[in-house]
Formats: C-alpha cells, structure tokens, sequence
C-alpha cells in the first residue's frame, strides 16, 4: 500500500498491519508506520509517507486544511453543523441537582428532567450565552428572590417548556423575575407556565431593561395573589406568539404594561380571570409601536385597557357581561374587526385612530376636540333602538356604518365626512337622526 495524498487517512485492516510497518499485496513493506503510539493519534498521508496527527482538543472536530502538512487538522466546530450536549439536572440521579450548580461548574446547556427547587436565584452569571430546556410535566421553582439577578449579564438566556412550569413567590416590593442589563435577551420558548405566587406589599413581574420574547408555542402567566403583576417591558420592547395572562385576584395589579418606548409585537394575547376594577390589563400607550392580530378580553372584573398600535381582531369579553371601566385606544391605533365597544363603559378615541368593521356601543364612545383625524368605517352598532354617536373631535370620517339610531356632530368638529351609513334601528324600530352643531 502507498503513501496516499495529503489528507487522506486509512483505518487498517487487521491483515495489512504489522508492528512496524504496512505490507503490500505480495507481502513487502509499503510504508513504516510511526512509532507514536498515543491514545487518539490517527494516521494521516502527506503525499510521501504516513506520519501520526495528534489527538485534538475535547470537542474539537477532524476539519479538512490544504494549508497544513497532513491536509487535516483538529479544530472547534464550526457554527451550524454541532450538536448541542445538554447536562442534565433535577433532584434524582441528574448531573446537577440546581440550574445554578451547572452554571458554576462551567455549563451552560442543561437540561430539568426533574423537579429543581434552586436554593438561590440565579446571580454572578458568565457571559455567555444560556440555554435552559425543561421536560414535559417539570416544574422548576425558585425562593423568594429574584430569578435572575445579575445586573452585569447582557447576553441571552433562553427557557424552553414542554408543557413545564415556572413557579416563584417574591417577597420584597417592585421586585422582578428578570433583572438584567442593557443588552441581554430574555427568550421563552415552548408551551411554557409561569406562576406569580409573590405576596410582596407591591407588585411583582416579568421585567427586562431588554428585549422579552416568545418565539414558538404558548405562554401562560398565572398571577394568584394581590398586586401581582405580568409583563412589564423596558426600552427594548417586546415580541409574543401566543400569551395569555390570567388574573387570580381582584387586587391584581397589571397584566401587559410597556414602560419605554420599545416596540411590541403580539401575534395572540387574551386576558382572562378575575382582575380589579382598578387594574390595567394592558397599557401600550409609551410604545414606539405595537403590531397585535388578536387581543381578547375574557375577564370577571372590569379593568383598565389601554392600547396603542395595529390590531386585526381586539375582542372584548366575548363571553363574559361585565363591563371593562375603560378603553383607551391611543394615537394611530388601527383596530380591525371584533367588538371593542358593547361590554366597555368608556370608549376613549385618541388622534388618527382607525376602527374597520368594529362592534361598538355608539353611547359609550367619546372623541374630544383636542383629537382630530378619527375614522370609522363600516362599523356596527350594537342597539336596534338606541344609541348616539357624539363626535367633538375635527375632520372625523364616519362611514358606512350601520345599526348606529343617531349621529351628533359638536361644533368642534369641523372638516368631518358623514356619508352612505344606515341611521336607525335595523329591527324598524324608528328613523334615526344626523345631529351638526353649528360650526361644524
């Protein structure tokens, strides 16, 4: 057998080899083989004569290099093609018995095949990047501190659930499950639960002073107690699949509230459960903007809405009769479709609002002077014999519009469009009347 071209390595045949050497077919020598026998040298040709190539660093890969003698060599794997090895925690026989004593031993891939309780919130976290699988059914509990307090951390950390949970109870005021700096990710995968069993004096929740996301699958929030609250967003904003976060409580404090001016992206978020005629639900109202396909309202108690952005389907207590106190859809929102209006007590329109198609209590809805550019275009009213729609707010656009029994412009209303919409009841109950202050 002869020295083949750089690169290329033979796996012997127990007939080929001797001690010294490699045998051709008639029996004499081919090649000397090395005398280094090491543990993990492989033979490797360089065009001439077989000569032995070291074994690689842990984890390195054989990658191909025409640059180096042996036309191969060890390296780290590149990006793309490596297979993830994930330590295993929990509380029976598992590489670690918490997340953080994985993280301390230097991993940073591991894997909760059992129930964790952690001993500490996460803190002093390295800079790299975290990954945290749960098994189907797990639940993963923390103490009455903060999950992640490292305010020093500005890389990722990604939880993936298989139908798990997340249990915490913070004790102190205004605490967060997630404190980090300027920089880090905060990413929620998978069918995931999180339940916010804090009895703090003051309200406790999912924050981030960066992005909060929910790539695939669905997030729960559970808030059990009083002044518990859900997600608040920082600067960096927010993005969701699919959330739902349900209220335990009437003292519950907010279930989405944006607190800088990030943007938000929700392809689903439904509120459910029993909230506080004082709560806000949702507040958008600081965001830069926030695109939304569908938000529902499904709660026991009234409570505060607030949203701000584009909406393909905003649905009120679809099921339930009791009223929200208010929502405020803010400036340039777009709402299309859905009923935003029959099972709320205040209809607030803010400047250049847009509503397409929208069930509405025409008695509810209010649009001051001080707004202007507000369009409704085929929306419904939701009374066959009742209902006036009161516009102060200029060059409001109403049309199309149906089952709506009056329309009453203010004197402030100047440069408003009333045109092609059904006025009156839709049962016969009567004519319906077009009210224009003047000035208008």
């Amino acid at each position: 057998m002869r020295p083949r071209s750089p690169g290329f390595i033979k796996a012997l045949a127990n007939a080929e080899m001797i001690d010294t050497g490699v045998l051709n077919a008639d029996g004499t020598p081919a090649a000397e083989l090395p005398s280094n026998k090491t543990k993990g040298n492989l033979l490797a040709a360089d065009g001439a004569t077989y000569n032995a190539l070291a074994v690689g660093t842990n984890t390195h890969v054989l990658t191909a290099d025409s640059t180096v003698s042996a036309g191969v060599k060890w390296a780290a794997a590149a990006g793309g093609g490596a297979v993830t090895s994930f330590k295993t925690v929990g509380s029976g026989l598992e590489d670690y018995a918490t997340v953080q004593a994985g993280i301390t031993a230097g991993f940073y891939n591991l894997n909760i095949t059992s129930a964790v309780s952690e001993t500490t919130g996460l803190a002093a976290l390295p800079a790299a990047n975290i990954y945290v699988k749960i098994d189907p059914g797990i639940t993963w509990t923390f103490p009455s501190t903060q999950f992640i307090n490292s305010t020093s951390y500005a890389n990722e950390f990604t939880i993936e659930g298989q139908d798990s949970t997340i249990v915490y109870a913070l004790t102190a005021a205004s605490a967060r499950l997630f404190d980090v700096a300027t920089g880090s990710e905060l990413n929620l995968k998978g069918i995931l639960t999180i339940d916010n069993n804090s009895t703090s004096t003051s309200f406790s929740y999912i924050q981030s002073n960066t992005q909060i996301t929910n790539q695939t699958g669905k997030l729960t929030l559970l808030l059990p107690n009083a002044r518990n609250s859900g997600i608040i967003t920082g600067g960096a904003g927010a993005s969701f699949e699919n959330v739902e976060i349900v209220g335990g409580g009437t003292s519950c404090f907010a279930g989405f509230v944006s607190s800088g001016t990030g943007q938000i992206h929700v392809g689903k978020i439904r509120f459910s459960g029993t909230w506080s005629t004082t709560s806000t639900l949702v507040s958008w109202a600081n965001a830069l903007g926030a695109q939304c396909d569908t938000v529902e309202f499904d709660v026991d108690n009234g409570a505060v809405a607030e949203l701000r952005g584009s909406f393909d389907n905003a649905t009120v207590s679809p099921t339930n009769s009791i009223a929200l106190t208010s929502l405020t859809l803010q400036d340039n929102c777009v709402v299309r479709g859905g009923d935003i209006g029959t099972k709320v007590t205040s209809l607030v329109l803010k400047e250049g609002i847009s509503l397409y198609g929208c069930l509405i209590n025409p008695d509810t809805v209010t649009a001051a002077s001080t707004e202007k550019r507000i369009s409704l275009i085929g929306c419904f009213g939701d009374s066959d014999t009742a209902g006036t729609l009161t516009i102060a707010a200029p060059g409001t656009v109403i049309q199309g519009c149906q089952n709506i029994f009056d329309i009453s412009l203010s004197s402030t209303a100047d440069g408003s469009i009333v045109s092609g919409n059904f006025i009156g009841a839709a049962a016969g109950g009567g004519a319906g009347t077009i009210t224009i202050d003047s000035g208008a």
